[in-house]
């Protein structure tokens, strides 16, 4: 990618990032948790727990704290929220033809695309961008966080139930909707955010005590994406072979090729025609769309009744591949 996102990887003053170095040991911890759950040192019914731990109280922390350290502007950038939602909804459909033409229909279709356009910008991509651009980073990684979970988390669902009988689709996408306000991530950041309007200084043990939580959110969250895929290959249905294997490694090209393509596309000719983007807006954009498949996108696939196969086993593939094309990409950004 061209000089204008060149030099973003660094920062004031501060030595240029290794990013091999940085995201060589995250990537282990991932590993490490597919190992022990996979050896069944940690037993399945335990990855709930993590999960739990992690969305409801180890990330909520870290992602008040960067809403209370971030201005609102870098919280709502418009620049970054419309690019995103270009970039994204372009790979959708680039994923959702390939899936009705060869007749799995709009559910399976529509769920398989939205793996191929939802990175894991908050388990992943929070220790990643945060390691690599520092606070900045993050504050930039919220309005994609939130753009992710309001919007196309809706679209998916939505193409996914189009030609449902009795208005199913609605009813689906009014879920969603309902979803997206028991989100803890979302009240997280609309809290954290709230604060820092207020003049009013953090008592120090509450710094404290949020530090202690949104300090473990990064080994514990990647911990978990490992012993999630192992729960979901150990689940997954015995003497099931006709996932389509053309179909999966498409959505996986789109995924960790494709989007960040079309993040650097959009962002470039946003840049271009004068849209309030900087270099580092742009450099944020394209490694959070480098990163793999969210980790959520089988258990959505499995709450409104699709077909998990082909979101599993793309799940599986582009975190396997992952450290392979992020680090590729984050050496060209850089």
């Amino acid at each position: 990618m061209p000089a204008s996102i060149a030099g973003s990887l660094e920062s004031g003053d501060q030595e240029p990032v290794n990013v091999l170095v940085v995201s060589a040991p995250l990537f282990a911890l991932v590993l490490l948790g597919y190992l022990a759950t996979r050896s069944r040192l940690i037993p399945s019914e335990a990855v709930q727990g993590l999960n739990t731990y992690v969305l409801y109280f180890a990330m909520t922390a870290m992602l008040f704290r960067v809403g209370a350290q971030s201005s609102i502007e870098e919280l709502l950038n418009p620049a970054v929220i419309v690019v995103w939602i270009l970039a994204c909804w372009t790979i959708i459909g680039l994923g959702l033809v390939p899936g009705l033409k060869s007749g799995l229909g709009w559910r399976t279709s529509g769920f398989a695309a939205l793996a191929g356009a939802i990175p894991n910008a908050g388990f992943m991509g929070i220790p990643l961008i945060g390691a690599i651009l520092g606070q900045h980073g993050l504050a930039l990684l919220v309005p994609i966080l939130l753009t992710d979970i309001v919007i196309i988390q809706s679209t998916g669902i939505g193409l996914a139930h189009i030609g449902t009988e009795g208005g199913g689709w609605r009813a689906n996408v009014k879920t969603s909707l309902a979803g997206v306000l028991k989100n803890p991530l979302m009240w997280s950041i609309v809290l954290g955010a709230a604060w820092s309007t207020t003049p009013w200084a953090t008592p120090e043990i509450i710094v404290n005590f949020l530090d202690l939580l949104a300090d473990s959110a990064t080994p514990v969250a990647l911990f978990t994406i490992g012993a999630v895929l192992a729960r979901e290959q150990r689940n997954a249905r015995p003497g099931v072979t006709d996932t389509p294997k053309v179909y999966v490694g498409w959505l996986s090209l789109l995924k960790l090729l494709g989007l960040p393509v079309a993040a650097w596309l959009f962002g470039s000719l946003a840049i271009a025609v004068g849209a309030p983007l900087t270099s580092t807006d742009l450099a944020v954009l394209v490694l959070t769309a480098a990163l793999p498949t969210a980790a959520n996108v089988p258990i959505l696939t499995e709450r409104f009744r699709g077909d998990n196969r082909i979101v599993s086993t793309v799940l599986l593939a582009t975190t396997a591949l992952g450290f392979i094309t992020f680090n590729a990409i984050a050496a060209i950004v850089a």
